[in-house]
């Protein structure tokens, strides 16, 4: 058995095209220093004594924190919005990182809130760790849970811890962690987390937070008496805006101290002046103290590194905010911003991302600048709305139907929204959507958003309008019964978590070509997509590794479907591909069927057709009719599939025996549990679909 130790050194501004982001973690295999030795050749202060001056939470009794020489704000139910935090400072912090790690992430990630609680309350020197290129100090020594985690999972946690706590200024930018190698299969044990060699002097960064509450309980006082969402983030921009500068260099670079990259730039009246880290994560904290959601977002403005913010404004919608663009442009551009202006310059990181560069999904921005408008509630049955001038939004439903459809207008006006009225109903299983609505949305719930259909949990069936233009953030997140989705060509973006945790959605069809597909959150990855060739839903599939088949074109020809991209060689490929024409090997005919000779699987109809009986006349054959052969070809395929699902959308019209071959469940019903059984034997998991017996 042999241990080592590493460290991941911060890359300085030469070496990246940095633009204002200090000591984010690069990815790869960047220069570190490793030594490596036996238990009989550790040396004094190797792994032994590192593990003996581990802070762990046991060591952090309550009386030592009640016994802190500093003056923190003491948070209640009401700056929380529910209950009083573990420490009194969480009312300046976040959790949007923390609620996207796993179980073993999270452990860590309160590990390292422990430690920092201690180093922001007590006066306690950093402890320091040697290794084989030098000494590093350190707030924080945290275990490996069951050496669950990897070097790039603990990235991906301090990065998200740095991101929620921008109160704790002091958390450094070095990541040490030793090693054990046991048979030949080497595991980490134990992260050491850095502490800025210039606050590991417990009596200095005592005196700095001094510093930085008085700086933030000035900025507070600037917003004493607002109410509204719109008047308290004015009032944080405009503080931090007006008291602050950018900060360069000598040589007009983006400054790269600590002071600039945090807080203490901001709110330290000796200073005032930071670049994009150091005014985000000062808004942050600002608008987190004053109850209003928010995001700390990181990407590239431009093609520069960046930070900014989104925040929930009073329509309850979140827009983009980029105080530091707003300061060194002196402009309001960039104040409550829209998406289609904002996202020219910006491109923020999401969850596909890797290490620091990993970041959580956050609410869809509307496409334009957020215009406040007064709402007037309005209740009629068991639905309520707010109407505005000229439209009216679907707030909530208090009925328990099992179909449903929605009206088309309220109170003489149109409903054009659903925000998170349905979330949690557990009674829905079809509804039908007026040809009105052109926004799916996500509301506020205690203290989350939820999506406009999150956790319908029987919900088997959903008819799309025509004109829907938006399927925003989580809108049928853990919708784990609905088995299938069909997008009109007027659906112009699906947003994060939009068919997330949908455990039994296998079929999605986009019939947009430019459909933008916000995360790969967008979609679970069970799905199988349905698109036209180089279409987003294509890049989509191609980017993150779905399953993908191509839709006949709009001129309505026929497209082979072919299978463009698969996560892994399955039996799906084998059953969607071209058959032989060979009976014995055709692997989509039911058995009794009889020789299809040059039969490919394909997609025959455009999103606009409508198929009237004739079309799809019963041919005269001699065989049995399969279940599932709609088109009477007889051959069980793709195409037979997506008729199927144009019946149920209300734009085919079959003959009794075709309305008979639909019933793939065979209960007597023809409903979405029949699109379900056809779908599972398409892809393998059914061996074949039922035959109706002769006469």
């Amino acid at each position: 058995m042999k241990h080592s130790m590493r460290i991941r050194h911060r890359i300085g501004p030469l070496a990246t095209v940095f633009a204002c982001l200090l000591g984010i973690f690069l990815p790869g295999d960047h220069a570190f220093a490793q030594t490596q030795c036996t238990d009989q050749e550790m040396p004094t202060g190797g792994l032994t004594e590192i593990h003996a001056i581990a802070c762990t939470t046991d060591e952090l009794s309550d009386n030592r924190m009640a016994e802190s020489n500093v003056s923190i704000r003491t948070a209640t139910a009401e700056t929380t919005g529910e209950t009083e935090p573990v420490y009194a400072e969480d009312c300046y912090h976040s959790t949007h990182g923390y609620e996207v790690l796993n179980e073993a992430e999270k452990e860590v990630y309160n590990a390292l809130k422990t430690t920092a609680h201690t180093f922001y309350t007590e006066d306690t020197d950093a402890p320091e760790i040697t290794y084989a290129g030098g000494a590093m100090h350190y707030f924080s020594a945290v275990d490996n849970p069951n050496y669950a985690l990897d070097s790039e999972s603990i990235v991906k946690v301090l990065s998200m811890f740095r991101n929620d706590n921008p109160l704790y200024f002091f958390v450094g930018n070095y990541l040490l962690y030793s090693t054990i190698t046991i048979s030949g299969q080497t595991y980490i044990t134990q992260f050491y987390i850095s502490c800025v060699d210039d606050y590991a002097d417990g009596d200095l960064r005592q005196e700095k937070i001094q510093a930085i509450e008085t700086g933030i309980a000035q900025a507070e006082q600037a917003m004493v008496g607002y109410t509204t969402s719109l008047e308290k983030t004015r009032a944080a921009h405009d503080w931090i805006r007006d008291n602050n500068t950018y900060q360069y260099t000598e040589t007009d670079e983006a400054d790269d101290t600590v002071i600039s990259h945090t807080i203490l730039g901001i709110f330290d009246a000796s200073y005032r002046y930071g670049v994009c880290e150091g005014y985000a994560k000062a808004f942050q904290l600002l608008l987190n103290a004053a109850n209003v959601p928010n995001f700390y977002v990181t990407g590239h403005g431009n093609t520069a590194l960046h930070a900014w913010n989104t925040a929930k404004m009073d329509d309850g919608f979140y827009y983009y905010f980029d105080v530091t663009w707003n300061d060194t442009a002196r402009t309001d551009d960039y104040f409550a911003a829209g998406q289609t202006d904002f996202f020219e310059e910006h491109t923020p990181f999401t969850s596909e991302g890797e290490a620091w560069q990993y970041l959580y999904d956050t609410p869809d921005v509307p496409d334009a600048s957020y215009q406040p408008e007064t709402a007037i509630p309005y209740t009629d049955g068991n639905f309520t709305y707010c109407l505005y001038d000229t439209y009216a939004v679907l707030t909530s439903y208090t009925g328990q139907d099992e179909v449903l459809v929605v009206p088309d207008s309220a109170n003489g006006l149109p409903v054009t929204q659903i925000k998170g009225a349905f979330a949690g109903n557990t009674s829905l299983q079809s509804v039908y959507l007026p040809e009105s609505i052109q926004t799916l949305s996500y509301s506020s719930r205690s203290d989350s958003d939820v999506g406009a259909f999150e956790g319908c949990t029987r919900l088997e069936y959903i008819q799309m309008p025509t004109r829907l233009h938006r399927i925003e953030y989580r809108t049928f997140y853990q919708c784990e019964k609905l088995p299938s989705c069909i997008l009109p060509s007027t659906v112009q973006q699906l947003g994060a978590y939009a068919l997330e945790n949908c455990d039994s959605l296998a079929l999605l069809v986009v019939y947009s070509k430019t459909c933008s597909f916000l995360s790969a959150s967008s979609v679970t990855a069970s799905a199988t997509l349905y698109g036209y060739e180089n279409s987003t839903t294509h890049f989509y599939a191609d980017a993150f590794g779905r399953t993908f088949y191509l839709l006949s074109d709009e001129e309505g020809t026929t497209t082979t479907i072919s299978n463009i991209t698969t996560t892994e060689a399955t039996e799906t490929s084998a059953i969607l591909s071209e058959t032989t024409g060979d009976s014995s090997t055709d692997t989509t005919t039911v058995s009794n069927s009889p020789p299809v000779t040059s039969s490919t699987a394909t997609l025959s109809i455009s999103e606009n057709t409508t198929i009237a009986s004739s079309t799809l006349s019963e041919k005269s054959v001699s065989y049995p009719i399969t279940y599932g052969d709609i088109d009477r070809d007889g051959v069980c395929e793709i195409n037979d599939l997506v008729l199927m699902h144009h019946y149920f959308i209300g734009n085919i019209h079959f003959s009794d025996a075709q309305k008979a071959s639909m019933d793939c469940y065979y209960d007597g019903q023809i409903n979405t549990k029949d699109s379900v059984s056809y779908m599972r034997y398409l892809t393998g998991l059914l061996s074949t679909l039922p035959i109706q017996p002769t006469a």
